[in-house]
């Protein structure tokens, strides 16, 4: 039992694969912009499907907006049953979409300075 402790204790290999761990935990500045730099290269197809996703979910607000704009106008019976559907199916979601996608470049511009 003792020979089984002293030779955890003494063996250097726990120390330097301690130390390679805390390695692979800790970036310095270089390995964080490469890792950046491979996550944007790596994700580059996906763009196109981002902003055809951005598109349509503008469009459907947009046209939302329109709708409700005209019933308001309009004095339409069902502008209060649509001003409710749109809020709860098509603005909270949107807000939620928007938030998310402007959400790291506030942060980033808040703790950055």
């Amino acid at each position: 039992m003792f020979n089984m402790i002293k030779g955890l204790l003494g063996s250097n290999t726990i120390i330097e694969n301690g130390v390679k761990a805390l390695d692979k935990i800790v970036l310095t500045e270089e390995e964080k912009l490469d890792l950046k730099l491979e996550f944007v290269k790596a994700t580059m197809p996906m763009n196109r499907a981002r902003r055809i996703i951005a598109t349509v979910v503008t469009a459907v607000w947009a046209s939302s907006m329109g709708v409700s704009t005209y019933l308001l106008l309009t004095e339409s019976a069902l502008a209060s049953t649509y001003l409710q559907f749109a809020f709860t199916n098509i603005s909270a979601p949107f807000t939620v979409i928007v938030g998310f996608y402007f959400w790291k470049k506030v942060t980033e511009a808040k703790f950055s300075k």
